[in-house]
């Protein structure tokens, strides 16, 4: 359940391995990332069954590197008065509804993300640049700083073709500046 997508999805080899007809459709879907997009190769229509319910003729986009087999956002979702998502934390159940007192929280998750490369086409590819050389000591201050940075939940991976090199700058001998 994604209750961030308003469309449904299914990953590529999941399709194929359940035999789904895939019919051809080329655009682009826009991640929880506005930056990050992903290509649809196509539609299918399935029949599903979820505890128990029988979903007949669900519209699927076909994707290529879906973070799970099957993606139900919220056209599939408004068939239900609620849906509820368990994660065993220590806090009480925190309900959402789009009733006028949730109305920005529900509004939020059917907001479009610009493109920040809207400016370019869907075949543009980056240029590729050969990597900084960095001194041991760099370089061991970048690895430590990208480990502190991905455990704190700041960064996380990306499998992106665009990348940003980083720079590292010392003010003293002593104070090490990444930028």
């Amino acid at each position: 359940m994604d209750p961030g997508s308003s469309l449904g999805y299914v990953n590529e080899k999941t399709a194929k391995s359940v035999h789904l007809s895939i019919r051809p459709s080329t655009h682009n879907v826009s991640m929880s990332v506005g930056s990050l997009q992903e290509s649809v190769l196509g539609r299918c229509v399935a029949e599903l069954t979820l505890n128990g319910i029988r979903y007949q003729n669900v519209s699927l986009g076909v994707t290529k590197n879906l973070c799970s087999d099957v993606l139900l956002g919220q056209r599939f979702q408004r068939q239900h008065e609620g849906v509820v998502l368990v994660y065993d934390g220590t806090k009480p159940e925190l309900v959402v509804s789009q009733r006028r007192e949730a109305c920005v929280v529900a509004a939020a998750t059917t907001v479009e993300c610009p493109s920040l490369f809207n400016c370019l086409t869907s075949n543009w590819r980056p240029v590729c640049a050969t990597s900084r050389r960095y001194s041991a000591a760099d370089t061991a201050y970048i690895e430590c700083e990208v480990k502190k940075l991905f455990a704190e939940g700041i960064i996380r991976e990306s499998k992106s073709l665009w990348r940003a090199q980083p720079l590292v700058a010392m003010k003293t001998s002593t104070t090490t500046y990444s930028i």
